[in-house]
Formats: structure tokens, sequence, C-alpha cells
């Protein structure tokens, strides 16, 4: 997986964590499993690198 696909990623994943701490809406908790569920994909099938906003 290329650099900058894993950082967009991680971005997301530590956002929502940050945000789950602050106001504890399991919403975030979703997002951020989402993501973890993401990169689990992408190294799986390598051929589906295109991360956009809208996937996560």
């Amino acid at each position: 997986m290329p650099e900058k696909t894993l950082k967009i990623i991680l971005y997301h994943m530590e956002e929502g964590l940050n945000n789950f701490c602050t106001t504890g809406d399991p919403e975030w908790l979703e997002k951020v499993q989402k993501a973890e569920e993401r990169i689990i994909e992408l190294n799986s099938n390598p051929n589906q690198i295109r991360v956009t906003e809208g996937s996560m």
C-alpha cells in the first residue's frame, strides 16, 4: 500500500478516536473501525488502492 494512502487512512482513524474520546459518540468509533477494515481490505487486495474522502 502506498505510504500516502496509509497516511490518509491513519489520519481518519486518529481523528475518529480523538472525536470519540471527546464526545463519547459511538458513530466516531464506527468510523475508526471502518478505516481499520479499509486497511485490511487494501492489504488483502492491493488493486483497490484508490482512497477518497467518500470511501472513509
